[in-house]
């Protein structure tokens, strides 16, 4: 007899279809799992539990956490995350001097450096112990839980960039998260958009790899983060579909990420490889 299929994360219906199988990479082997889709909110997601201490030593020897990975990840990503500093500056009414900015998911950390650059005062927040350790020894606060930041802490800016989709529980996260965003202040999520080929795939009849899922707990459907950031207390104020600043990548996912922008503006459907949603706490009693 086969195990019942967790609740959505998302709208926490109990009627997740199981696609096939999608196991995880863990030090040592792989962790069997399968891959299910919400049939309400649209969600997809791997059944492991990422919360499992077991499970989250996966990011101990993943591609964006290895020493050896460093620099190139700097390389590429380095003017890409300047475009998030860029647009961060622009939307939150913040000093242009000194915003406080908090980032789920450091990883190397490259991100709040080029924020530190800028005058800010920066905190981290990141789940891998010899990443987080590194931060601490260069000065910055840096947590693993998000209830480890102090009561009191406050921040203009609120950053998960190609994270937010490696928590177990993104409503928990999001609500541990409200009280520290300012009234004036952004929460900015960039997120992979693999659903739109998901269900094409589905329609063709063929598999969806663990390449393409990538090793993620979730990928969300554009209405499934609406739907996920209204019940937690946020609202989505703009959303971005045109990335800067991107390099490294081979033709064909270039070409993709400059085409896909207007296609998605002539259809009106979110066609793009990814998206970036810049949000505003809003009063969940409206």
């Amino acid at each position: 007899m086969s195990n019942p299929t967790p609740a959505c994360r998302v709208c926490s219906n109990s009627h997740q279809i199981r696609i096939g199988e999608l196991p995880l990479y863990v030090p040592g082997g792989q962790a069997p799992s399968d891959l299910l889709r919400c049939k309400n909110c649209g969600t997809w997601a791997r059944s492991v539990n990422f919360a499992d201490p077991e499970i989250q030593k996966h990011f101990n020897v993943t591609s964006y956490t290895v020493p050896e990975r460093e620099e190139q990840m700097r390389s590429a990503r380095t003017e890409f995350f300047r475009s998030i500093i860029d647009l961060a500056s622009r939307c939150a009414n913040a000093p242009a001097t000194g915003p406080r900015v908090l980032d789920i998911g450091v990883a190397y950390g490259h991100l709040i450096e080029l924020y530190r650059e800028t005058g800010a005062e920066c905190t981290a927040l990141e789940i891998v112990d010899q990443l987080r350790e590194r931060l601490l020894a260069k000065g910055y606060a840096a947590y693993k839980t998000a209830l480890e930041i102090p009561a009191d802490a406050r921040f203009d800016v609120i950053t998960a960039i190609d994270s937010f989709y490696y928590f177990e529980q993104p409503v928990e996260l999001l609500r541990e998260l409200r009280p520290h965003l300012k009234s004036e202040g952004v929460l900015i999520i960039r997120l992979a958009n693999r659903t739109p080929v998901f269900r094409l795939l589905q329609m063709l009849g063929r598999p969806i790899s663990r390449d393409l899922f990538g090793d993620v707990k979730h990928n969300f459907t554009y209405g499934a983060i609406r739907l996920l950031l209204e019940k937690t207390g946020y609202r989505i104020e703009r959303t971005v579909l045109t990335e800067k600043g991107k390099k490294g990548m081979p033709f064909p996912k270039w070409l993709y990420y400059k085409l896909s922008p207007a296609v998605s503006r002539i259809t009106g459907m979110k066609l793009t490889p990814g998206m970036i949603l810049v949000c505003r706490g809003r009063d969940t009693k409206e």
